[in-house]
């Protein structure tokens, strides 16, 4: 009878629709269980809804999942899970570990066919419910009252469950990889082979070891021409960058401490005035050298037309505008072979009519030092490149600032970089209690120490990453 007959499907979704088969298997006995449990306990209302309820849903996302439709039994796992839980919770307390059930309705969402929107819905739906609970609920819908024993044996059997939704996640994707992981095999196999060619290949360059020492003459005059030509280039970065005259009248009483790893940086600084309104920002390029300069040209020039040409002056918008240019200009598509080459940054505008300044980053803070008292503004945490399928919006922050007021915007090149007895990294914190220690201090003098504490903290250590850091006083 065609009634009892497996529908099947192709490529991936295969994988997928075994383990939603699985799942409802496993979701029914797991509400087996709990029948067995709810019946001895006598908590009838529990189970009535396992009964009526749970049960008909895994044994209808069971039946569906067989005859291949597989949009709908993960939205009716998801809508008994978070129903079946809170009633849990609710109704016999926190205690039974029913909220931290909440949590399977993330890996549910992996069993989405569109799991990328479904992830974060379900994400989003388990947090705010495990949020509810956690905040809202004393006990005040108590039904069932158990003894400490029972609490216990319900609180263990929810963490098997628990771990159960998790093992079958688990056995989706080494399912779903288990092709991959076969061409990867093959590919070491092909390596090995290779490997054994080049072997091979080493003997044949030891004989050539002599003629390729009398070539070292040629390759010290190559390097020497490509030294030049990096030399030229960053003297081209150099004068793309904000001119001395620029900065002095835009930013009166600054500081920018620019140490490049290379000879040519990823880091860069812009400043620009409109009207009233003084723009600042640092930004860090993907890596660092030529290709961390070439988009660092990107930026400079992007950053130019957006503010001095199109007159936008809000700085959400700005690194909104930057973001779209990036990706038209880098052809970013989202896809995983592609290169994820982007940059970080830190904007601010300070109108000086009106003493507020507004900031936005991606990745990058802020440190506002007012009467003493340091506090940091937290970035958008995505960079200003191609970032999931979702389109989001960098958000804006802003704050009055009064006569001796400091900002500082940098990139993670200072707290990053290794040294130190243990050669750890500096890192944010020392940071911001070195900034806070030497605010009052005059800004060319703070840069002296900031370059002069880098220098002592790395060492004989090499330059991790380029370093940028702006300290601009009001």
């Amino acid at each position: 009878m065609t009634i009892f007959h497996k529908v099947s499907v192709s490529g991936n979704l295969k994988y997928l629709q075994d383990t939603q088969m699985i799942g409802a298997f496993l979701g029914a006995s797991m509400h087996i269980i709990y029948i067995i449990l709810f019946l001895v306990y006598k908590i009838n209302v529990l189970l009535w809804f396992n009964i009526f309820f749970s049960i008909p849903v895994f044994i209808i996302a069971f039946i569906l999942s067989y005859k291949g439709r597989l949009k709908i039994p993960p939205v009716i796992g998801t809508i008994e899970v978070a129903v079946h839980q809170m009633l849990g919770v609710l109704l016999i307390g926190q205690e039974t570990g029913f909220h931290i059930l909440l949590f399977c309705l993330i890996p549910i969402g992996i069993l989405f066919q569109k799991w990328k929107v479904s992830f974060f819905i379900n994400s989003l739906i388990a947090f705010l419910l495990f949020l509810s609970v956690v905040w809202f609920d004393s006990g005040q819908f108590i039904m069932y009252v158990l003894p400490a024993a029972k609490l216990t044996l319900m609180r263990v059997i929810n963490s098997l469950g628990l771990f159960t939704i998790v093992g079958l996640i688990l056995f989706y994707y080494i399912s779903l990889n288990k092709e991959l992981y076969n061409q990867i095999q093959e590919t070491n196999e092909k390596l090995n082979e290779i490997n054994n060619e080049l072997n091979g290949t080493i003997e044949v360059l030891n004989i050539q070891k002599d003629k390729i020492e009398s070539q070292h003459t040629i390759l010290s005059e190559q390097n020497k021409s490509i030294t030049d030509s990096l030399n030229y280039a960053s003297r081209i970065q150099s004068a793309l960058l904000p001119q001395k005259e620029i900065l002095e009248k835009t930013l009166p009483d600054h500081f920018i401490l620019f140490l490049p790893k290379e000879i040519v940086s990823g880091d860069f600084f812009w400043v620009s005035q409109v009207d009233q309104k003084a723009v600042f920002c640092i930004a860090d390029c993907t890596g660092h050298g030529v290709p961390g300069a070439f988009m660092s040209l990107l930026g400079i020039a992007f950053l130019d037309e957006i503010v001095n040409r199109r007159k936008v002056l809000t700085p959400n918008q700005i690194l909104n505008d930057l973001k779209t240019e990036v990706i038209k200009a880098l052809k970013q598509k989202g896809k995983r072979e592609e290169q994820k080459d982007g940059m970080d940054i830190a904007l601010c505008i300070y109108d000086k009519k009106s003493g507020q300044v507004e900031f936005a980053g991606a990745y990058t803070p802020l440190y506002l030092i007012s009467d003493g008292d340091i506090k940091e503004f937290i970035a958008d945490k995505m960079p200003i490149s191609y970032f999931f399928d979702i389109p989001q919006s960098f958000h804006s922050k802003t704050f009055k600032v009064k006569e001796g007021d400091i900002v500082y915007i940098f990139s993670d090149g200072y707290a990053d970089q290794f040294g130190g007895p243990n050669r750890t990294k500096y890192k944010s914190g020392p940071l911001k209690e070195y900034l806070q220690t030497i605010h009052n201090m005059p800004m060319s003098e703070q840069k002296i120490l900031l370059e002069k504490n880098f220098d002592v903290w790395k060492g004989n250590q090499e330059q991790t990453d380029d370093v940028i850091l702006m300290g601009v006083r009001f």
